[in-house]
């Protein structure tokens, strides 16, 4: 076995590379099977034939993606039927935000799927993030279309949601991770469904940022 990220032969198979101190599988620069040099853009080795691009490094496979997706669609469908029913008399920007509760449950089977899958935890907390500052965003724009918003209170908004979003890029790129920290704090303030699981897979993964 070689470390990936500089190519040192290893003895077995350590959590951290003696000479190095990355993880061994965490860099792109050697092929772990030869210790042959490869790119990020590398899949199969040249060398040897050995595959360096796992599942985990790949990506969110799009299976996974479209049963996540799957899972929102029918939480919504589901919450919308739900309100129907009832027939509560709240206004309609209510009813535009009852399917947060069903997006819950859709976010922690999804966490639950991609961690069973081996999908980087990076991945899933960005993701997460993103969508807790899109939902703060779309709340933040109901509130200010039907109440008195004052400037101060746009400003923090567009300020949270920018500091969300630019946590969760950060996070799938796996860079900086106080700022990202920051932005998951600032994604939990937005939406606290998608928020809070992004704090807690962005601290258990912080082992993983450069």
């Amino acid at each position: 076995m070689f470390c990936r990220n500089c190519g040192k032969e290893l003895i077995g198979s350590p959590e951290i590379c003696p000479n190095c101190g990355a993880r061994p599988m965490r860099g792109n620069s050697f092929c772990s099977n030869c210790g042959a040099p490869t790119t990020p853009l590398t899949e199969v080795c040249v060398k040897c034939g050995a595959r360096v691009v796992g599942r985990e490094e790949a990506g969110l496979p799009k299976r996974v993606l479209r049963r996540i997706v799957g899972i929102v669609l029918l939480g919504i469908l589901i919450s919308v039927i739900l309100v129907d029913w009832v027939s509560f008399p709240i206004p309609i920007y209510y009813r535009l935000l009852a399917p947060s509760g069903w997006l819950l449950i859709g976010a922690i089977i999804g966490i639950v799927f991609l961690a069973r899958k081996g999908v980087r935890m990076t991945i899933t907390s960005g993701i997460l993030m993103i969508i807790g500052g899109l939902q703060g965003m779309v709340v933040g724009l109901i509130d200010a279309a039907l109440f008195s918003v004052s400037g101060s209170m746009v400003l923090i908004g567009i300020l949270a949601v920018v500091l969300a979003i630019m946590g969760g890029v950060l996070t799938l790129m796996r860079k900086h991770w106080r700022w990202a920290l920051v932005g998951a704090i600032f994604s939990t303030l937005l939406s606290i469904p998608f928020g809070l699981p992004a704090i807690i897979l962005l601290i258990k993964s912080k082992g993983e940022f450069q």
